[in-house]
Parts: C-alpha cells; structure tokens; sequence
C-alpha cells in the first residue's frame, strides 16, 4: 500500500468519525443559538431606540454646520476662480506643447488623430467644458 492510499484511507476514516459529532454539535447549538437570539431581542431594541434620537440629534447639527460653512464655501469658490482659469491656461498650454512635439517627433503621420484630440481636450478645458 503506497502513501497516499495509507492518507487517503486515513482521511477518510476521519471524515467517517468526525460526521456524527458534527450532527452532535449542530444538535446542541440550535437551541443555544435561539436562547443567545431570543436574550439579544430586548437589547437589540433598547439599542434601536436609543439610536435613532441620537442620529437625528446628528442629522440636525449637520444640517446646522452645513448652513454655517455655506459662506465659507461660497469665499472659497470665488478665490478659487482665478487659479483655476490661470490651470486651465496652462494646462492648455503644456497640452499644445506636447502635441506639437509628437506631432513633429511623428513628421505629421499622426497629425489629424493629434488634431481631434486636442480637440476634445480644448473643449474640456473650456470654462463650460464644451467642445469647441
């Protein structure tokens, strides 16, 4: 008999013993399963009911913070915008460089797919981010 008949038959014996005592735990967990959810039922609920209070009392605060920070988001927008148009120029900028450097590095083989991307890129760069 060669070693793996030797660990086959073994684990097989093991399975054997081992299903019965499966059933038994199964058999005895049940009902200790249901006494654990039954027990849990009346916390579970204290716990709800606490909860949900508290979660409104947490909605209305961020509700209150929201309205607070309001002009503060409104002041950043605006000093944002110049940043973001001087980004978009020099994004639009860098994009026509490289565009033009691929273009020449190809000698103009790739000139008209470079063209409808750069296309599409202005457009996206555009304030309302349309294309041309």
């Amino acid at each position: 008999m060669s070693i793996m008949d030797k660990v086959t038959q073994f684990a097989d014996q093991a399975m054997d013993k081992a299903g019965p005592l499966a059933d038994q735990a199964k058999e005895k967990a049940g009902p200790l399963a249901e006494q654990a959810r039954d027990k849990a039922a009346p916390y579970a609920a204290q716990a709800m009911q606490k909860a949900v209070p508290l979660a409104e009392q947490a909605l209305d605060k961020a509700g209150e913070l929201s309205e607070r920070a309001e002009p503060y988001v409104a002041q950043a927008k605006e000093m944002a915008g110049p940043y973001i148009e001087q980004a978009r120029d020099f994004a639009s900028k860098g994009f026509d460089a490289a565009a033009s450097g691929v273009d020449r590095f190809t000698d103009g083989r790739y000139h008209e797919q470079i063209e409808k991307v750069s296309t599409v890129v202005e457009g996206a760069l555009k304030p309302d981010g349309h294309r041309r």
